[in-house]
């Protein structure tokens, strides 16, 4: 079993052009922002090119200029959907980002998803469809409905420490699907070879090279690239590479189905 290791990479193709490079990193997967103005077929050829899955996902960015989720769900297949074993559906992190109200964030957080999986399942059956990360730490924040939408949850438990990353995740095993952990800090190795014990599919670190944008007339920064703001490696990067070169089984668990991408062929997105 290869590695199971991704990562989080810039929406507009940046690590493509790294050096050191995402195959120097060891990394077998890529976690990509969908976006309307983006080359994304040729992005996700270039990833694919390399020998790294993609897993491409929705956020507050990915249907502006649509007229609705079925349009963009429509186009997004029709660029890629010939390209990609999996998806990721629903706005990033929605009860993190979403409004203030649970239920209506809940509600259109399912009329978007309903949109996704009608277009991609009716278009590509075989293909997984994945949950929108949930940040929250609380699965009632989560519906029945979306999850019968899925294939599998994802979870991103940005916790201290790498031993409460098991509370964080588990909590969301109630609801009878395989974990994706599609997005988790790597402020130690632990954490790294937690998520990988946890995850049923691949684990994807945030993020490859840390960015500083301006937004609002603050500095925003998020400084837990495995390369750093001037693209050179970091210990996150050597740290990263050390643990991809292991295989780590996705954990055993009898009532789940375990979902993996079936070929080879990521900044923060919920940011």
């Amino acid at each position: 079993m290869a590695t199971r290791l991704g990562v989080n990479v810039d929406p507009a193709g940046a690590a493509l052009g790294s050096r050191p490079t995402l195959q120097e990193s060891g990394a077998a997967y890529v976690r990509l922002v969908m976006l309307p103005n983006q080359p994304t077929r040729e992005l996700v050829r270039s990833y694919r090119d390399r020998g790294i899955a993609v897993l491409p996902c929705t956020d507050a960015d990915t249907e502006r200029g649509f007229p609705n989720s079925i349009a963009a769900a429509s186009e997004y297949e029709r660029r890629i959907g010939d390209l990609v074993d999996t998806s990721q559906i629903g706005r990033n992190e929605f009860e993190g980002h979403g409004p203030t109200s649970s239920s209506q964030a809940e509600a259109e957080l399912f009329a978007q998803m309903s949109a996704w999986h009608s277009v991609w399942k009716s278009r590509r059956p075989q293909v997984t469809l994945v949950g929108p990360g949930m940040v929250s730490g609380n699965p009632d924040k989560w519906s029945g409905r979306c999850n019968a939408l899925v294939d599998a949850i994802a979870v991103h438990p940005y916790v201290g420490e790498p031993l409460q990353m098991s509370d964080a995740v588990n909590r969301y095993r109630r609801w009878g699907k395989p974990i994706w952990i599609t997005e988790f800090p790597w402020w130690s190795e632990g954490h790294g070879r937690e998520a990988l014990r946890l995850s049923d599919g691949p684990a994807f670190a945030f993020c490859w090279q840390s960015w500083r944008v301006q937004s609002g007339g603050q500095t925003v920064e998020w400084l837990d690239g495995l390369l750093d703001l001037n693209g050179q490696r970091t210990w996150r990067f050597d740290s990263f590479a050390r643990l991809a070169r292991e295989v780590i089984p996705p954990p055993a668990v009898s009532n789940q189905r375990v979902l993996l991408l079936s070929a080879p062929a990521t900044q923060r997105v919920g940011s």
